[in-house]
């Protein structure tokens, strides 16, 4: 690659078509975030970027360029990161031998290594689903600010095994942000309808998933040990209702809840309903605040980072 190429290279993916093709293409992406290979973006395998900033050395980019030709698969974006340093990105990974690969966003910023399960950001995809959407997964896995949810299945084979550190990244609608991290979080397999588990918590915003510091919050939404529940599925302890369906969401539920990241987007905040259904952690802003941005994302607990994780970027 010679010099006065770099900035041409500035953001290059690898399209592995469908079988239904006879080769595969080379895309380019603009600093947008876009790519020209828009029919195949599911397909594409983000290998290199910002060159133009230095970021990467030629032996790097050599590297990298050659594990995206031979189609290299990581069990999980920490893997990725701690081999080649990859930027944020959609990429496939495998976490299971006998599995397919599948796509996933790599938050490679706030420390690096995050594999991304969740993500809220603009209330386009509506997140009141049944059980299969919900085990197979959804939403838009194209560009870096996409709201989807990984499916349950993928999030089993990441998550079994325990061993990881679970961040959980908000933000209100004045740019506030804070954070919860959980040790060990898992869940089982859908014959236990993917019932969760979770260890140590710690965080700035609260330990909202084991209901609060109260006992009768714990006692009715205390999230440890609830399998998932979606509208046709109600698998909560709720005797009179079906929280699913009062809340708009697939998600783990008690009698019902103090955390709900599937909910209803409101774009106000503050809302008013007959149910408390928003997008909700009421251990930082209360069941009646709708927050504007959520992440779920995984990494090993034990993980040597570049900076540190704190309130990143969500």
């Amino acid at each position: 690659v010679k010099k006065a190429d770099i900035s041409i290279l500035s953001h290059v993916v690898y399209c592995d078509l469908p079988r239904s093709y006879s080769s595969s293409q080379w895309c380019t992406r603009s600093r947008k975030k876009t790519t020209t290979c828009k029919s195949y973006e599911l397909q594409c395998l983000t290998f290199l970027t910002y060159v133009h900033d230095n970021r990467l050395t030629m032996v790097r980019m050599i590297i990298i360029i050659l594990y995206g030709l031979f189609n290299a698969i990581f069990t999980d974006c920490s893997e990725l990161f701690d081999r080649l340093r990859s930027p944020s990105g959609f990429y496939r990974i495998r976490p299971k031998l006998h599995q397919e690969p599948f796509l996933v966003y790599c938050d490679m910023e706030d420390g690096g290594g995050w594999t991304v399960f969740q993500k809220r950001r603009h209330g386009k995809v509506d997140f009141n689903r049944d059980w299969v959407d919900y085990r197979d997964g959804f939403g838009d896995f194209k560009l870096w600010n996409d709201e989807f949810w990984l499916g349950n299945e993928h999030m089993y084979s990441l998550l079994s095994e325990g061993k990881n550190l679970v961040k959980i990244d908000l933000m209100d609608w004045d740019g506030q942000r804070s954070y919860s991290f959980y040790e060990n979080f898992r869940i089982t397999d859908e014959a236990n309808k993917y019932r969760l588990q979770y260890g140590l918590y710690s965080g700035r915003a609260g330990d909202a998933l084991t209901g609060g510091g109260g006992m009768v919050e714990q006692w009715s939404a205390c999230l440890s040990g609830m399998q998932f529940s979606t509208r046709d599925h109600d698998n909560d302890r709720y005797l009179q209702g079906n929280c699913a369906q009062e809340n708009k969401a697939g998600w783990w539920f008690n009698r019902c809840h103090a955390a709900n990241l599937n909910g209803k987007y409101y774009r106000t905040g503050k809302y008013k309903g007959q149910h408390d259904n928003g997008v909700v952690w009421g251990t930082w802003k209360g069941l009646w605040y709708s927050l504007r941005h959520t992440t779920m994302k995984v990494r090993p607990l034990v993980f040597l980072d570049i900076m540190g994780s704190g309130a990143g970027e969500i």
